[in-house]
């Protein structure tokens, strides 16, 4: 698996800064003209038509996806169980024996701020509906990419990331027991174009395994079961 990891990331570093492409929406959308417009496509296929090739120079300060780094932005996807966490660690392995400098986190948190609000996130206890929850998470996420993330980026590091925007398509769109409205893919898109400038990863990796093994990787594990297990 951290070989099949290392090729992709090595493919992806070979290319990085002939062809980098960060990704950011245009603010000018209405929420419900993007909402309309998604109906005819996938969500993600909409997010990679928005991305496009920037010229180094062109960012500003306050909006964390006009600029081009030096740095490169992986974030590794999967459900539970798939075994992220233990590929992330023997990636950043591989690479550091390469002598490049490795930033690994994690999101919800990832900033001290951002964990803060992850507590609240995850807390069953804490009375928080969908909209609320879309919120304190991309406040979070904005506040991890400008203080954790953008700074590792302008270091030249690479920054593996535990779970990202992927994931708030899945768990911010399912059916919540509080009976809050589920929010559509393109509600989560809004707000991260909003919050976050649609700030996107270089590369994405996406890991799975079969549902009876990430059953009982599930059931091995001890402790509560958080809001959105």
């Amino acid at each position: 698996m951290a070989l099949i990891l290392l090729t992709s990331v090595n493919m992806q570093l070979e290319g990085h800064h002939e062809n980098h492409k960060t990704c950011s929406f245009s603010r000018n959308h209405s929420f419900g003209a993007r909402r309309d417009h998604s109906r005819r496509r996938p969500a993600y296929t909409a997010l990679q038509e928005s991305c496009y090739s920037r010229q180094k120079g062109q960012g500003q300060q306050m909006t964390l996806g006009q600029t081009i780094y030096p740095g490169m932005f992986i974030v590794v996807e999967g459900p539970n169980g798939s075994g992220k966490s233990t590929a992330m660690r023997a990636l950043a392995t591989r690479l550091q024996d390469r002598g490049r400098e490795i930033l690994s986190t994690r999101e919800p948190g990832g900033s001290d701020t951002a964990e803060k609000l992850r507590a609240l996130l995850l807390d069953p206890a804490v009375s928080l509906d969908n909209l609320e929850q879309l919120g304190l998470l991309n406040v979070g996420r904005r506040n991890h990419i400008r203080t954790v993330i953008i700074p590792a980026l302008e270091r030249g590091a690479i920054v593996l990331c535990d779970r990202f925007v992927a994931s708030s398509l899945v768990f911010q769109t399912l059916h919540h027991a509080d009976g809050s409205a589920r929010l559509s893919d393109q509600d989560i898109l809004f707000a991260h174009r909003h919050w976050c400038d649609g700030f996107a990863p270089d590369l994405q990796l996406h890991l799975s395994a079969p549902i009876d093994i990430l059953l009982a990787r599930r059931q091995a594990r001890a402790g509560e079961i958080d809001r959105f297990e």
